[in-house]
């Protein structure tokens, strides 16, 4: 049997109190990120299978998902990465505050429309809370879904009243956030066996690591904590590995346990203070810091710019007559020696420069001393480009030499300091490492004894300053903040026990939500767009057709045209499943205004089957090439009759 498939961005069906439409795309990757349902949509002669997928940015409280369809539907879930891989195999040429659901319910019954609107089934699919309805009066389904907490604005009746006239069913959905909310209780139970609900679990968890924190408990004490896995259920593959990298600083990999190690640890020493071990680090740290700037040698441009120096070792980055690279410089330059008589004690810049003349007329002494090659780097260099190269390589090579200089002098003077330390402390210390460890311990024996930085060892032997110390001596000691201390342990409970909850909505903001798929039957292809009237504003829509011939839809502009071979979406896995055969695809799109949506669209055989491939910005991009390819030429030219000529002088 021969199957003609359609793709589309289905045009929003979200009914919401809440003022403030859709985003707009930003470029190209709309068909990804933009935020409207998309959906697939297969149809055989009798049979339509619609795939969506929701997209919403606002309060999930206001999330309501009505689908109408001509017959009854049997509901499914299926893989986001589907609506991925059509984007990625229909690209055009390029020029360049949370309210949790804790479960599907019970159904609030009403007098008024029990009559009316009938319940036929209820389930969860997914992420989602699904009913199947069907209803004789318009007023009465919106009665019911409001009574139902599905936010239903009573400006949807006429739009709805247009369904309920063909007969047709409605499929209503809402996303659970946690729909094994009792699998994870279940486990959290094993910390606390009295908790009934997720706000709970919040907190009495909270509550409890507050306690071990006061009462002094390190991680490794907290046996429960550390043996209760966490179970989330059933989670959605591509929630655990997100293949959209659209906003994927907000995400976080999947919780193990109530709250890590490293995370337990921190909040543990803000309070108490730190760990032996790591307040050692931290002295360390700070001791290893301070040694350094004892014997760290300004550079080069802070010896220049400095206001005060030490003439003694800013003097290692100027060369004096007894230096072997001034000497030979000296011997070769000739009549460009003027500036080598004054002083005595020259820059790198003045020797690179007066070694660079010498170069320039074939000194073999200084290209043999440093290292420098006759040929040309490039055709077009001029006798002053060959200077300029020349004397950058001087310069180079000259600031290396004044940078082992500097290294073996801050050598000498850290070996003067572990001397010093000895004498000051009568103490053989063998190496700077040794030295480190050694005043580490005496800091931290100083904070141990509770010491005031002016009566500190580390004030008497000038290991640190007293703002390094009190720092220190903060984290030593801790801040016993008790609110602190409750807020941040409470903001880490919640990260795990909402783990599921915030990662689903923040993909159901980018439009990567887990799509769900809807089977029915219908003798013939009809996208519900009058149902979308309802939306305010714009509303883009994309189609993607798959049929044996091209389609048209009137209004819609054709972006792309194709005839698909198997071999074609041999890379894109989820198509395969949707291809069995050769199919001709094409991508319709258009942005249609509410009073444009007046009925349901119908998608036609194309006149013919002629391909197309957008592409965008082409016009445009083909003038800005060519307007750089002529400045670049004219601006070449110029350069190379300018070099020309000064060659010739």
């Amino acid at each position: 049997m021969k199957k003609t498939v359609l793709t589309l961005l289905f045009a929003l069906i979200l009914f919401t109190q809440a003022d403030g439409g859709f985003f707009p795309p930003l470029g190209y990757s709309e068909d990804l990120y933009e935020p409207q349902q998309k959906a697939v949509l297969i149809h055989d002669g009798e049979t339509e299978t619609l795939i969506l997928q929701a997209s919403y940015k606002h309060e999930l409280t206001d999330f309501a998902w009505v689908i109408p369809t001509p017959g009854y539907p049997e509901i499914n879930k299926t893989s986001a990465k589907l609506f991925q891989q059509l984007h990625y195999l229909t690209e055009p040429l390029y020029a360049d505050g949370i309210e949790f659901s804790a479960g599907l319910g019970g159904v609030a019954d009403s007098t008024a429309t029990k009559d009316q609107v009938t319940v036929h089934e209820q389930r969860q699919v997914g992420l989602y809370e699904v009913s199947i309805l069907s209803a004789e009066d318009a007023g009465a389904l919106i009665g019911w879904l409001n009574q139902n907490k599905y936010k239903i604005s009573p400006e949807a009746e006429e739009a709805i009243n247009y369904y309920v006239e063909k007969k047709w069913f409605f499929t209503a959905c809402r996303i659970n956030l946690n729909p094994d909310e009792e699998k994870l209780l279940k486990s959290l139970r094993k910390i606390d066996e009295n908790i009934t609900t997720s706000k709970e679990a919040v907190e009495k968890l909270t509550q409890y690591l507050v306690e071990k924190t006061k009462a002094n408990q390190t991680y490794t004490q907290l046996r429960k904590i550390r043996t209760a896995k966490l179970d989330y259920g059933e989670v959605d593959e591509e929630l655990e590995n997100p293949y959209y990298y659209y906003n994927r600083h907000s995400r976080s990999s999947k919780p193990e346990v109530l709250i890590s190690e490293e995370k337990y640890t921190q909040i543990f020493e803000n309070y108490n203070g730190y760990l032996p071990k790591h307040m050692r680090q931290q002295i360390k740290s700070a001791v290893e810091l301070a040694l350094t700037q004892k014997t760290r040698i300004r550079s080069e441009y802070q010896c220049n710019w400095a206001d005060e120096v030490n003439s003694q070792y800013c003097g290692l980055w100027r060369f004096t007559k007894n230096d072997e690279a001034y000497q030979v410089i000296e011997e070769t330059c000739r009549k460009n020696c003027e500036t080598l008589k004054v002083g005595s004690s020259f820059s790198m810049d003045e020797l690179a420069e007066t070694a660079s003349h010498a170069a320039q007329k074939g000194e073999e002494k200084i290209l043999a001393y440093f290292n420098l090659r006759k040929d040309k780097p490039h055709w077009h260099y001029n006798a002053e480009d060959m200077r300029q190269h020349y004397e950058r390589q001087i310069r180079s090579k000259l600031s290396a030499q004044a940078y082992e200089r500097r290294s073996a002098k801050e050598s000498e003077l850290l070996w003067k300091l572990v001397e010093d330390y000895e004498k000051m402390l009568e103490k053989e210390l063998h190496s700077i490492t040794q030295t480190t460890t050694h005043l580490t311990e005496l800091v931290y024996a100083d904070l141990q004894d509770g010491k005031h930085y002016a009566k500190s060892r580390a004030n008497k032997y000038q290991i640190l300053d007293s703002t390094t110390y009190l720092k220190l001596q903060r984290k030593h000691e801790g801040d016993s903040d008790e609110v602190g201390l409750r807020n941040q342990l409470k903001e880490a409970v919640e990260a795990t026990v909402y783990w599921r909850a915030r990662l689903t909505q923040t993909r159901l903001g980018e439009g990567t939500i887990q799509p769900i798929t809807l089977t029915f039957p219908s003798h013939e292809i009809i996208y519900p767009l009058r149902i979308s009237a309802i939306n305010k504003g714009v509303t883009e829509i994309l189609l993607y057709v798959f049929s044996q011939h091209k389609t048209q839809v009137e209004g819609f502009d054709v972006e792309y045209a194709k005839w698909i071979e198997v071999e074609d979406v041999e890379d894109y896995i989820e198509i395969q499943e949707i291809l069995d055969d050769r199919y001709y695809l094409t991508k319709h799109r258009a942005s249609m205004w509410p009073k444009q949506m007046t009925q349901d669209l119908v998608i036609t055989k194309a006149p013919n089957n002629t391909p197309y491939v957008k592409k965008v910005k082409q016009k445009m991009a083909l003038v800005e090439v060519a307007y750089m390819i002529l400045s670049f030429t004219i601006l070449y030219s110029l350069t190379c009759i300018v070099n020309l000529a000064a060659y010739k002088l």
